[in-house]
């Protein structure tokens, strides 16, 4: 079971990493066609810049799910005398608390996009709970790698979506 939790999270990271990609390209692009006609056209491409700021939203959140390692309390480590004795131990509680917090950011997310969800986009029309689903979508992956990290936790190997993705991709 746990193999297959570990399976499903390294499919569906490596389906975030590419679905980023595409949207670090799209707010590229966009951005650059919203410079090129402003200053060389002298139109203002007004769509460009709603889609390249609610791709950045998605980028923000989606990539804080697979920057695992960032999320964690490196700073108390060094703080506290017992941290490095009872690393094991001080992980599990991190874990924990990272669990806790973004679950509750999950059912805000959620919140939010129903509160939301009739409002449209000044520009492209689009319902805004699509840019608010990024908070609860973001939240529930980082839910889960905290999970499959919870779970490689005693085995001494921490999953880490981002090397195991770019390891993999090198070969």
């Amino acid at each position: 079971m746990k193999a297959a939790f570990l399976k499903l999270m390294e499919i569906i990271n490596r389906a975030v990493m590419i679905f980023l990609v595409f949207l670090l390209a799209l707010a590229f692009v966009m951005l650059f066609t919203q410079i090129f006609s402003r200053y060389v056209l002298k139109i203002p491409f007004l769509m460009g810049d709603e889609i390249s700021r609610y791709s950045t939203v998605w980028i923000v959140f989606l990539g804080t799910a697979l920057g695992n390692k960032m999320i964690k309390m490196e700073v108390i480590y060094s703080m506290l005398p017992f941290a490095d004795k009872n690393r094991a131990l001080f992980e599990w509680f991190c874990h924990i608390i990272t669990i806790i917090f973004f679950f509750f950011v999950l059912t805000y997310g959620l919140n939010m996009m129903k509160i939301n969800s009739m409002q449209v986009t000044p520009i492209l029309g689009i319902k805004m709970a699509i840019p608010y689903a990024a908070l609860p979508v973001g939240s529930f992956l980082i839910i889960a790698n905290t999970i499959a990290s919870l779970c490689t936790l005693n085995s001494g190997k921490e999953m880490d979506p981002l090397e195991k993705i770019e390891r993999e991709s090198s070969c």
